[in-house]
């Protein structure tokens, strides 16, 4: 072929893949991450991550929202839950070991003080509360393998740590980001 025979063809093939991209680009977003990623998802993913979200309040109601999600700066939550309440759930029940005692207020006699961990769980298909539950029961379960590795029976005196705060009362605080939720939780190992 001569090439003033393909630059017509050679156009019409860039027309017909220009009209087939407009056409599969239908019910696509895109948006530009914080690191200048920029993604595209269908309608049907970000309506199913809408869905996510808005599970927070269908898990067991220990969770509540303190800092809701800031535009362009990444995924960053923060919730308040309550220790006690997960504590008292089959879930919790079932997770954390029986034969070592977890107490929010001081108790037993103290063989190691002030221990931190910091502990998170994997948020991807699942609602902010349920991984906030979960990494709250890997802490406990931390501090629990910990206990019995130091001859102790008890964690006494546990609490949340987050942002070097102490929070008392069974009250934890738990961060969640775009794959993982974090708390920071202390205590003392006691027998």
């Amino acid at each position: 072929m001569t090439p003033s025979k393909l630059l017509p063809l050679g156009a019409a093939v860039l027309a017909v893949l220009a009209v087939s991209a407009c056409s599969n680009n239908r019910g696509t977003t895109t948006t530009s991450t914080s690191r200048g990623i920029t993604e595209t998802r269908t309608v049907r993913d970000v309506e199913q991550r809408d869905n996510r979200r808005s599970e927070r309040n269908d898990h067991h109601g220990v969770c509540r929202e303190v800092r809701g999600d800031t535009a362009g700066r990444g995924r960053n939550v923060l919730l308040r839950c309550d220790g006690r309440r997960l504590m008292a759930t089959e879930e919790a029940r079932r997770l954390i070991h029986p034969d070592v005692s977890v107490h929010f207020g001081r108790s037993g006699r103290v063989i190691a003080a002030g221990l931190t961990t910091r502990q998170s769980a994997n948020a991807s298909n699942r609602s902010d509360e349920a991984a906030c539950e979960r990494a709250f029961i890997n802490a406990v379960r931390k501090f629990q393998e910990t206990a019995r590795s130091r001859g102790g029976s008890r964690v006494s005196n546990f609490h949340s740590y987050f942002d070097r705060q102490p929070m008392s009362g069974g009250q934890y605080m738990c961060q969640v980001g775009t794959w993982h939720a974090r708390v920071v939780m202390r205590g003392d190992i006691a027998r």
